[in-house]
């Protein structure tokens, strides 16, 4: 992940974009964890909400052939709990886990668009990496004619957390000047997770956020030789 930062970094320092805004926002969040499984057969799982916080530092209005880019360094904490279970005749497994993840990531936005004077639209892609957990809760199975097993999970024998997620997001914002270089903006943002959050639990889990912030633009200017 931290070589994937660099390197857009890196571009964005060689490229010749012309650069008109940078923005620094925050706010909450509410995390949704979720399935695309069925609950059929032996599997079941639910879902608990949590709350969090989120920060960005962006670069918009870029300005690179016909498109017009949005780039964001992003700091997200977010929380929720989950119960899966699944298995047959043979046997089964469950895990219960109530977890708060703090990312680190870069979120792209190559469609961006005004649909009024002040409202904006925004459409891209984040990607994060974990850098702290706190995560509480145990994994149980059973096989037929063989023992009972129970153990709780961020220990040295299970570990539930992916350290790198990606996911798609929408963004809305309304745009209010305090002046000719100075703007606020109230924002929501949707993100849908396209990674799975979790490895060794019985469902494919990913995270839906709602992203409610507040930011301060400053619109500048730079002025390349030709």
């Amino acid at each position: 992940m931290i070589k994937i930062i660099g390197s857009i970094i890196a571009f964005f320092i060689i490229s010749n974009l012309s650069g008109q805004n940078i923005e620094l926002s925050g706010g909450l969040n509410r995390n949704h964890y979720f399935d695309w499984q069925k609950s059929e057969g032996h599997f079941m799982s639910d879902y608990t909400p949590g709350s969090g916080y989120c920060a960005d530092l962006s670069l918009s209005d870029l300005k690179y052939d016909i498109f017009t880019i949005k780039v964001s360094f992003l700091l997200d904490n977010y929380k929720g709990s989950f119960y899966t279970e699944d298995g047959g005749m043979g046997g089964a497994s469950k895990t219960v886990a109530e977890v708060e993840r703090t990312t680190i990531g870069i979120g792209i936005y190559p469609l961006n668009f005004s649909v009024v004077s002040r409202i904006y639209l925004s459409f891209g892609a984040e990607f994060s990496y974990k850098i702290s957990d706190n995560t509480n809760g145990y994994k149980s199975g059973w096989v037929m004619y063989g023992p009972t097993t129970y153990m709780t999970i961020e220990n040295d024998s299970m570990k539930i957390n992916k350290d790198f997620v990606w996911g798609i997001s929408a963004g809305a914002g309304y745009a209010l000047k305090l002046s000719t270089d100075w703007s606020i903006t109230p924002q929501y943002k949707l993100y849908l997770g396209m990674s799975d959050e979790f490895t060794n639990t019985e469902a494919r889990i990913r995270s839906l956020r709602h992203n409610f912030k507040i930011g301060i633009i400053k619109r500048i200017n730079i002025d390349r030789a030709e």
